[in-house]
């Protein structure tokens, strides 16, 4: 509630040529002041406040309305300064914090509005949006123990209020605290049953704790309620690809529905593009990504984006996501041009694209978490690509076509799996880049252990009974040896893990169980391992990648599907294919093979970062030359088309 009556700020002022105005005027105007706001005309509020403050400097109801004009027209940081006077003025009133608060979150300066909120909840204990937007900007620095505190202190206050739990779940989501994550998102649906939010990320975290089917349950729920519901539409294509019982023929089946459902944002046949027509003149490519951070997918592209040849592209990058740390920054230095488009609704970010003129728009992120596909419904580019986060096709008929390679796409039967036309580099789709800083190559373990031991560092989702049931007759025709799982939730399902292998004939002593830990520590975990087991239909990329580089031997199942053929693609590109399996005795007989001969598996181990160096997967120099040919080959593609000034 705007107040009208709050007194100047109570300081001695010298006499001045400031206008004269009385008590009763300053009463009226702040009334009238108000009036227009509330009718949406703050201009007119403006000047109001403005007035009185030409007056009475230190007037806090001004000060505080002035900052609520300036938020609703944009200007943030001014908003932020008039209410930080306001506060100033009257330090007791727990709504200026909270507004001051709500200000700076939306400016994307979480850690002074933590300061804000926290005086709010202070001068009122119970202020509950003060406690869930102090929850939220906790659990943006990523504080997620203090995010659920703020979500008890705001239940003790509503515990029925079933955002407030959807918000608790998502925090303790974060902490990697599963069954209570699952209970709170249970008992947000007990009190609002159609609330989708909730549903939704029940469902994505079945889905990162391997319970595949169960998620695409949850989420096909979300969209018999709200079938444009896009994120939902996603993950179940997503889930699909970890399944081996899914048909080549039935997951592209699904995803061409998705792009069905979409099709009504493609723009109509009048929309025109203001690209320049020239044919070898500098293009304007913009990569979208929610991945610009620490991330799997930046050891890939910060390569490409630092050599891309500047003489041929300049680079635009639209980064959707809350989370910017120093790979983020590192990225933003390398780019020519930077978005940050995650609170920006797709229709603006569409706009935004198409006044960048880009020519090329790449999606690096498919249908994995935060993909802003949405938008390349839209059509804001002429020519529209996606690559990388995601092996297989969008389904969506906008996107023209999916980067790739022959290893992970073969020619023939993939082709016609996709909406878009496939390109393939010639050498590889990878553009990997080694850690910034890494352990030594160790020795193969098994000859200080005195046993053999396997591992795996993927996430839960690719563990399916499939896999298990593979791993179970490798690690059985390896009298002795281990298997070392490590991922995030391995510890709450570990009695599922175990049971699971011992069904299989394998002592639960046999498997070693470890929760994820840091980057630093994942690659010192190399050492303690004689040879990665890669999982399928939805094989590692970069797991297998940091594996080589820290010498260990990864065996991968090919199967038909692009997700199948990740872990070919990548051994394929360092000379490995004799780790290549296509059936499962096969991976089996390799794993037998090579711990057979400890003496040639310390030899590959020794020599797998130099083996790696010289190959196409990290020359970065070639990878540039040979995507920005495809991306050349795009562009003329589109040219010769005739679709040149209008969207197709």
């Amino acid at each position: 509630m705007l107040s009208i009556h709050t007194p100047a700020c109570r300081k001695s002022r010298q006499p001045d040529k400031r206008p004269i105005l009385t008590v009763m005027d300053i009463t009226n105007k702040m009334r009238a002041a108000i009036g227009y706001y509330r009718g949406s005309d703050y201009a007119q509020s403006e000047q109001l406040c403005l007035e009185v403050l030409d007056a009475a400097p230190g007037h806090a109801g001004a000060l505080f309305l002035l900052g609520i004009v300036y938020d609703q027209t944009g200007r943030k940081m001014q908003a932020a300064e008039q209410l930080r006077k306001a506060a100033a003025c009257c330090p007791d009133r727990s709504d200026i914090h909270a507004r001051l608060g709500d200000v700076l979150g939306s400016a994307g300066r979480d850690a002074d509005t933590v300061d804000a909120y926290l005086q709010a909840t202070a001068l009122d204990p119970d202020n509950v949006a003060a406690w869930i937007n102090l929850g939220a900007a906790y659990f943006n620095l990523l504080k997620f123990d203090k995010a659920v505190d703020c979500y008890n202190w705001a239940l003790e206050i509503t515990p029925e209020n079933h955002a407030i739990l959807y918000n608790l779940g998502n925090a303790l989501k974060a902490q990697g605290r599963f069954d209570d994550a699952v209970d709170a998102y249970r008992t947000a649906l007990s009190k609002q049953p159609d609330f989708l939010p909730a549903l939704t990320n029940l469902a994505s975290l079945y889905l990162e704790y391997g319970l595949v089917s169960e998620s695409i349950e949850v989420n096909r729920r979300v969209l018999a309620q709200k079938p444009d519901e896009a994120v939902a539409a996603s993950n179940i294509l997503l889930a699909l690809s970890y399944l081996p019982e899914n048909t080549p023929g039935k997951i592209f089946s699904e995803h061409r529905e998705y792009g069905h459902r979409y099709r009504h944002l493609a723009p109509h046949a009048g929309h025109r593009f203001r690209n320049d027509p020239s044919q070898d003149r500098c293009l304007r490519i913009g990569y979208v990504s929610p991945d610009f951070r620490n991330h799997p997918v930046a050891s890939f592209i910060e390569p490409v984006i630092a050599n891309h040849d500047r003489n041929n592209v300049k680079v635009y990058c639209y980064f959707n996501h809350f989370i910017r740390d120093h790979v983020t920054e590192r990225l933003r230095g390398m780019a020519d041009s930077w978005l940050d488009i995650q609170n920006m609704p797709d229709d603006e970010v569409a706009r935004r694209i198409l006044g960048d003129e880009v020519d090329i728009l790449v999606d690096l992120a498919g249908h994995t978490a935060r993909n802003r596909l949405p938008v390349f419904a839209r059509k804001p580019a002429p020519v529209q690509a996606t690559w990388l986060g995601y092996l297989n096709t969008t389904g969506l008929q906008t996107m023209d076509y999916r980067v790739t390679d022959a290893g992970a796409s073969r020619p023939g039967d993939s082709d016609g799996w996709h909406t878009e036309s496939l390109l393939r580099l010639p050498h590889s789709q990878w553009c990997y880049q080694q850690p910034h800083s890494s352990p030594e190559v160790g020795v193969p373990p098994v000859s200080t252990a005195g046993h053999f031991t396997f591992a795996s560092f993927h996430n839960l989702a690719k563990i399916t009974p499939s896999v298990i049931a593979t791993w179970s007759e490798t690690l059985n025709a390896v009298p002795g040896s281990r298997l070392l799982l490590v991922a995030r939730g391995t510890q709450t399902r570990r009695s599922f893990l175990l049971e699971a292998f011992t069904a299989n004939n394998v002592a639960a002593d046999r498997i070693q169980i470890g929760e994820a830990v840091s980057f630093d520590d994942y690659l010192k975990l190399h050492r303690r391992v004689d040879i990665n087991l890669d999982t399928y239909p939805y094989c590692g990329g970069t797991t297998t990648c940091h594996s080589l580089w820290m010498g260990v031997p990864v065996i991968t199942l090919a199967g038909e599907t692009a997700t199948s053929r990740g872990g070919a693609s990548i051994l394929g590109a360092v000379g490995l294919d004799d780790l290549i399996a296509t059936s499962r005795p096969e991976y089996v007989q390799i794993a037998r093979r090579l711990a057979s001969d400890t003496r040639a598996l310390g030899e590959l181990r020794s020599r797998m970062r130099g083996r790696m160096q010289s190959s196409p997967l990290m020359d970065a120099h070639r990878f540039c030359t040979d995507l920005e040919s495809l991306y050349r080959e795009m562009w003329h593609n589109w040219l010769r088309t005739g679709r040149c000034g209008s969207a197709p």
